[in-house]
């Protein structure tokens, strides 16, 4: 059964937000040894994307 445009950017968002849930536990992990800049910074992003995704499916639905 094909899905709808709902169902398909859900499951969409749904992945993405699980990558960049991952990606953020694995920066805490690192930061929690080191306060390195480069840790710090690359968690702005992915912020970011996670802000923008909810917004879009908030907006969307």
């Amino acid at each position: 059964m094909a899905l709808t445009d709902i169902q398909l950017f859900t499951a969409c968002m749904d992945f993405t937000l699980h990558h960049t849930h991952e990606s953020e536990q694995q920066t805490f992990k690192e930061l929690e040894t080191t306060g390195a800049t480069r840790l710090v910074n690359g968690l702005a992003p992915l912020r970011l994307q996670r802000a923008r995704s909810c917004c879009r499916h908030v907006l969307d639905v």
